[in-house]
């Protein structure tokens, strides 16, 4: 192999530095001792070497420490220099490789480096650490010892440039490795050709004794699964490892020489205790005792779970592959309850699993199966009730998906069976009907997804869920799994007609290991509520048959339950006339007037129901749930202005009396006003109608204006100009000027995608993303809608977007993934903001809290790939390109509150604030016997005799406040 021309020559600097983790060492060897140390960091995900280096255990609580005789981790099996490693052993760890290098000669010396993922090489200018410099980078991620390709690090960041070197000095080297999932390598060379061999390597700070480092972990799995124990250690040189000898028990396990044990567990281990012993050349040591909790299968039935059972080290895609590996289908390598026919997203590469139950159909009827999965997948159904779990070798499955990552699919009966939306099939409400569901991975994601219908429903393929709850069972409960309450539900004193409201209790099943389902039954003055089976239960329109005691029964698959504290609902009939709670300027000629509660559209809607003070008229006004939008002419910004309104209903028959009052004052704040005032990096309104960028109006300014691009990605893109839609507008949306625009994406067809230009979500501990958000035809044409397309991200950094027609997933290489179910119709306007705090990320659509996942982390990743929107690559380097509209992109740099992701939503549907821009609004409203004042945002209502005061605060008051009529003049305010 020919060597590209290096660069100049350089000599390196000493670079004195504060590296807090380096801890003062003892001298070098005089000579190199045929070894180096490398340390292993397991359990980490991410790429980013920050991800390695910003982690608690990172860098003195290693899981493994490791003397290699040549500069390469992980080695070949036996070490074998002239051998490369496998390339592919471990997934989310990370890699410090540190030492010194002993010149043999004095020269320059070029180094190179090859890693997967990314990495970074250290050399110090003596064998002092604080004294390093970065020679080298691996960008992105090549395969083993090729320190020469390009495809990934055009501008051969992995080769340093020649540096002189004394021979006779020990010289402090490093090198970090950072691995996500697939391939994993790191070496170092300084012929570009092997890796630097033991002659020239020594160990850093190489300890006297052997220690354990990492103890076994105690273990909570099924009867018939198997457990995994490992244990980490540090055996320094001279000393080696003799053998492992792993006890259960004080006995020893036939076959346990290997530091990662799995082992086959049987019901009566539970409570067994797992050690290990290590015999060096130097002496013994032993770990701590770990506890195996082992959960027992009864054939016995219980609702609300379908038995999972995985069959690992079975490669390729195809189903057959599973049905021919003699684990199947006695022998699994793991078993599961989950509570719906949803397999773990992510679970593994190389395995197979089946999934078994019953049917519980609600009602009797003809049902469609619907199968969704990846890779391959099987469904079977034992069409007579209470029959025996179908045989794959025997049956025909009533679905199949042959292929990947297909969202749920009409019927389409012409197409044949099996097809991956079964027959109609006749089936007998509350009876029992056995089914058999297999799936097989290769490598990449994986899942495994069944829905039903009955024939009848309307509800879109593309918004149907896992078959679940009710609807579901297995003859398989454990012995294990007790309920709790964490959190009692709450009474509601005076629920008023036709409001919603939420009962909700905080519960779970312990041992949590296992991941038991809760099971929730809301009962109602005694009764069982049908349906009501989750941790909440939503009341939608509050009526007197909604009035009682409601309590909740928490159950778990053991058959174990528990029973909340009693919650009273009181109803109250409406009898009381909406109130105006806020007036607000969105412009100088619209005001959005807000009731508190729900108003009659036809009354609301009559602009002779309204006036304003200091001549200004009203041309129209427009109606909608709670708010009306006026339409005035000119407001002098700044001014106080006085609303007079009457005649309005809610939908009971309760009329505003005439005359009710509300001071405002114009001060115009648009939607973009209470984004801007949370302080986003990346802001992006898209109102542009000509040229080829919007205009970012966050702080991180004009760089980060978007630039609209067509093709793949950024290697065979071109500008173009901008695409626009019609965004969010009134009626819907009173927050929007009724000439709103938002960016529109035409998928495969112009292959239009945004890019941001930076790289704005690296290295983040918090952040939060929002949109707006109008897919086309991912209910009504899924499969040209597509699998992992992007709405807004950075690849390989936060990458978010459809992963399928049905979900929403934000991932994140440091903080994990979560995919949220999406369920609205095709073009529909509906706000989606996702809030990651460095603890959790959550979902909120329309401003409502969805789900969330429960994952620390300091850096939830980087890379080198900007930000891009709509395509260009998201989930990818290129690609996943959208269809249908988004608008008002924002990009926080920081978690902020929830309740301003609620009002951001707000402030599009009926129109906001930003955060203490106005004053308190004092609404007035008449009574049979005086008046009532009411008012928002908190504050002291003060009186007094004259305007001028002295005003005094009313003892007591909050909002809404009746004042009797007394005959003696009395001013009021609010003072904030």
């Amino acid at each position: 192999m020919t060597q590209p021309t290096r660069r100049k020559l350089w000599t390196l600097a000493c670079l004195t530095a504060a590296f807090g983790w380096m801890s003062a060492q003892a001298a070098a060897p005089a000579t190199p001792q045929g070894y180096i140390k490398a340390k292993e960091f397991l359990n980490i995900g991410g790429t980013a070497i920050t991800d390695l280096t910003g982690n608690a255990k990172f860098p003195d609580r290693p899981d493994l420490v490791a003397y290699p005789t040549y500069f390469e981790w992980p080695q070949a099996d036996p070490p074998d220099i002239n051998t490369p490693p496998p390339g592919d052993v471990k997934n989310n760890y990370g890699v410090q490789i540190i030492g010194y290098f002993h010149p043999p000669a004095t020269e320059a010396y070029t180094f190179y480096l090859s890693a997967d993922d990314n990495a970074e090489l250290w050399l110090s200018t003596d064998e002092n650490p604080a004294n390093r410099v970065r020679i080298a980078t691996e960008p992105q991620w090549n395969n083993p010892r090729d320190y020469f390709g390009t495809d990934r690090r055009p501008n051969a960041e992995n080769i340093s440039a020649p540096i002189n070197l004394v021979q006779g000095r020990a010289y402090y080297i490093e090198a970090l490795m950072k691995e996500g999932t697939g391939g994993d390598n790191l070496s170092v060379s300084i012929d570009g050709f092997l890796p630097i061999s033991g002659d020239m390597l020594s160990g850093f700070e190489v300890g006297q004794a052997p220690v354990i480092l990492a103890q076994p972990a105690d273990a909570f799995v099924y009867a018939g699964g198997s457990a995994t124990f490992s244990v980490g250690f540090d055996i320094p040189p001279p000393g080696t490892l003799t053998s492992i000898r792993w006890q259960k028990n004080n006995a020893d396990i036939p076959g346990s020489n290997v530091s990662t044990l799995t082992l086959p567990v049987v019901a009566a281990d539970n409570g067994a205790k797992i050690k290990a012993i290590l015999t060096t050349s130097v002496g013994t040591v032993t770990s701590e005792e770990a506890t195996l909790t082992v959960a027992s299968l009864a054939n016995e039935f219980t609702p609300g779970v379908v038995k999972f059972e995985a069959y690992h080290d079975i490669a390729g895609t195809a189903v057959d592959l599973l049905l021919d590996d003699p684990k199947y289908p006695d022998a699994p390598d793991n078993v599961a309850l989950l509570g719906a026919i949803d397999t773990p997203n992510g679970y593994g590469d190389n395995y197979g699993a089946r999934v078994t139950g019953f049917f519980i159909p609600p009602t009797t009827g003809q049902y469609r199966f619907f199968i969704r999965s990846d890779d391959a997948s099987r469904f079977y159904l034992n069409t007579t009730a209470g029959g025996a779990t179908p045989d794959a070798f025997l049956d025909v499955p009533i679905a199949e998906e042959t292929g990947c990552c297909g969202a749920f699919l009409e019927p389409d009966d012409d197409m044949g069976q099996p097809y991956e939306t079964s027959l109609a099939i006749p089936l007998t409400g509350g009876q029992r009907y056995a089914f058999l569901a297999l799936v097989k991975e290769g490598g990449g994601g994986d899942f495994l997804q069944v829905a039903v219908r009955r024939e009848g429903d309307t509800t879109p393929a593309g918004s149907l869920v896992p078959l679940g709850g009710s609807m579901v069972g297995v003859n398989a409960k454990p012995s294990l799994g007790t309920p709790q309450i964490t959190g009692q539900p709450q009474g509601i004193p005076q629920l008023l007609q036709g409001r919603s409201a939420v009962l909700s209790i905080a519960a779970s099943v312990t041992p949590t290991a296992y991941n038991f389902p809760v099971l929730v039954q809301w009962h109602r003055n005694g009764t069982a509520i049908p349906g009501a089976t989750g941790l909440s239960y939503s009341i939608a329109s509050a009526s007197a048959a909604d009035s009682g005691t409601y309590t909740a029964v928490v159950s778990a698959p053991s058959g174990e339950s528990v029973t909340s504290g009693e919650a009273v609902v009181t109803y109250v009939a409406d009898t009381f006339a909406p109130r105006i709670s806020r007036v607000q300027a969105t412009s100088v000629s619209t005001l959005i007037v807000t009731f508190d509660e729900p108003i009659d559209v036809a009354t609301a809607g009559m602009a002779g129901n309204y006036s304003i003070s200091g001549g200004v008229t009203i041309s129209a006004a427009t109606a909608s749930g709670s708010s009306v939008l006026l339409s005035t002419s000119a407001l002098t910004v700044g001014a106080d202005y006085t609303l007079t309104a009457g005649g309005v209903r809610d939908p009971y028959g309760n009329t505003m009396a005439a005359g009710t009052t509300a001071n405002f004052r114009a001060n115009v704040v648009s939607y973009a006003d209470v984004i801007l005032a949370d302080g986003p990096i990346l802001y992006y309104r898209f109102e542009e109608g000509t040229g080829q960028r919007t205009v970012n109006l966050g702080t991180a300014g004009s760089a980060a204006d978007g630039l609209w691009m067509t093709g793949f990605g950024p290697d065979d893109s071109s500008p173009t100009d901008v695409s626009f839609g019609e965004g969010p507008r009134p009626s819907e949306f009173f927050g929007f000027a009724a000439s709103n625009r938002s960016a529109r994406f035409t998928g495969q067809d112009d292959l239009l995608w945004l890019d941001a230009q930076l790289q704005l979500l690296n290295n983040l501990g918090a952040f939060t993303l929002e949109y707006w958000v109008k897919p086309a035809n991912r209910v009504s044409d899924p499969t040209t809608f597509g699998n992992r397309i992007g709405i807004v991200g950075q690849n390989d950094a936060v990458e978010y977007g459809f992963i399928n027609p049905n979900t929403i997933q934000i991932w994140t290489p440091g903080g994990g993934s979560l995919d949220t179910t999406y369920t609205f119709p095709d073009n529909t306007w509906h706000h989606v903001a996702t809030i990651a705090d460095g603890t959790s990320i959550k979902n909120y659509f329309n401003g409502v809290f969805i789900n969330q996942i429960t994952q620390s982390s300091a850096n939830y990743g980087s890379s080198d790939f900007s930000v891009r929107i709509g395509g260009g690559g998201v989930f990818d380097g290129s690609g996943n390109h959208f269809t249908g509209e988004i608008d008002e992109v924002a990009i926080f740099d920081k978690a902020i509150p929830a309740d301003r992701v609620a009002a951001h939503f707000r402030a599009g549907k009926e129109g906001g604030s930003a955060p203490g821009s106005d004053p308190a609004t004092l609404i007035v409203s008449r009574t049979a016997t005086g008046v009532t004042l009411a008012w928002e945002g908190g504050g002291t209502l003060e009186t007094a005799p004259a305007v001028t005061g002295p005003w005094t605060p009313v003892a007591g008051a909050s909002s809404p406040h009746a004042v009797l009529s007394s005959g003696a003049a009395a001013y009021y305010r609010v003072s904030q």
